[in-house]
């Protein structure tokens, strides 16, 4: 009976080796194509870039590239729909989730990845110097987030469109634009919301937590040196100082201030109209059409008849190609914080952090 088993433990030896070996020789393989890809596309980028560059390098800003070095080499325009060659060329950008610049995230190795608010800056700066595009359809559902993020976003858009009078960008609302939402689409030319969006809530928001009671009985002190008597406002586990609470309500009142003269001026309403409705309230897509702070409701053919009428003629979507890189490829098979981003992001908006108060224009 030993005899009998012993070539049956070899066969099977031999199969396990067999497939182990065929397993390496085709993750082997794979990895000489990634390497072989991403070789072709370094070829393929610099070639492009050398053609597109001579065309754009007059209207390149010192200001942009020195805030986007990578904005040198402009990506490419994939068509999407509608128009012919010759047809005006409107870049489709969107932007989903919190607006802010400071969740971004190093992956697997080592190396920063861009959160959706900076890629989105990123791309219309780009499209700004980029000659072949003539308007913007940015679509939005988020609500709201940074003060300094959705301002920046604001002005890069009205950059884009002073620098060419022919130039207009349309804001396409999905199921929520609010907050600073609304703040980046008041820069627009054109503002169309879903019928089902829920926009408004113009205002500004911080807010912290304050365990001091719950610290005393349990027997917890905070130990803050500090240089002056304002250096540790708001600190969670001491009691709210009225003065404090006075400081930081004049820096909200100054970002609201703003936030009611984007408003007023971006869609051509009276300040003190806007300041009657700048209360946080939010509003369905029909209060907001009464409100003259959208100008259509619809779908998204509606906003592409609409920019057809804008422009006069039939015009071609487009939207630039991302980026492929063996990095890319290789980070979202391997990288571990890939995986969990949506339950970490689960997490952050129901515990959200307590470190330090944020000013924001959002939604609460």
């Amino acid at each position: 009976m030993e005899n009998e088993s012993e070539p049956k433990k070899r066969k099977h030896g031999c199969l396990v080796g067999c497939l182990v070996s065929a397993a390496l020789l085709i993750l082997f393989f794979l990895l000489i194509f990634f390497f072989l890809f991403a070789f072709l596309a370094g070829i393929a980028e610099t070639a492009g870039r050398s053609a597109r560059g001579s065309r754009n390098a007059a209207r390149m800003q010192a200001d942009i590239l020195e805030q986007s070095p990578e904005e040198e080499s402009l990506p490419k325009l994939v068509w999407e729909r509608g128009g012919t060659k010759a047809s005006p060329k409107v870049l489709r950008l969107r932007l989903r989730g919190v607006i802010s610049f400071s969740d971004e995230r190093d992956d697997f190795l080592g190396i920063r990845e861009k959160s959706p608010s900076s890629v989105l800056l990123t791309r219309i700066r780009q499209a700004t110097v980029d000659d072949e595009i003539d308007g913007i359809c940015l679509e939005l559902d988020t609500p709201g987030g940074e003060v300094t993020a959705a301002d920046v976003i604001s002005d890069a858009l009205c950059a884009f469109r002073e620098s060419d009078t022919n130039r207009f960008v349309i804001v396409h609302m999905g199921s929520l634009c609010c907050s600073g939402g609304y703040y980046i689409a008041a820069a627009a030319d054109c503002i169309v919301a879903h019928p089902t969006t829920t926009t408004g809530s113009i205002g500004v928001i911080m807010s912290t937590y304050n365990a001091s009671e719950l610290a005393k009985k349990i027997g917890v002190e905070s130990v803050t040196i500090a240089t002056g008597d304002n250096k540790d406002m708001l600190d969670p586990l001491k009691p709210v100082q009225p003065e404090h609470v006075e400081i930081f309500r004049k820096v909200v009142a100054a970002d609201y201030e703003r936030f009611l003269e984007v408003v007023s001026r971006g869609r051509d309403i009276p300040l003190e109209d806007v300041r009657r409705i700048a209360d946080g309230r939010v509003l369905s897509a029909e209060e907001a059409l009464t409100l003259k702070l959208i100008d259509a409701i619809g779908y998204r053919d509606d906003v592409y008849d609409i920019m057809n009428k804008l422009v006069g003629r039939d015009v071609a979507v487009y939207r630039y190609e991302e980026d492929v890189s063996l990095r890319g490829l290789l980070s979202g098979l391997f990288s571990a914080h890939a995986s969990s981003r949506a339950v970490s992001a689960f997490f952050e908006r129901m515990v959200p952090s307590v470190d330090a108060p944020r000013i924001e224009y959002r939604l609460h």
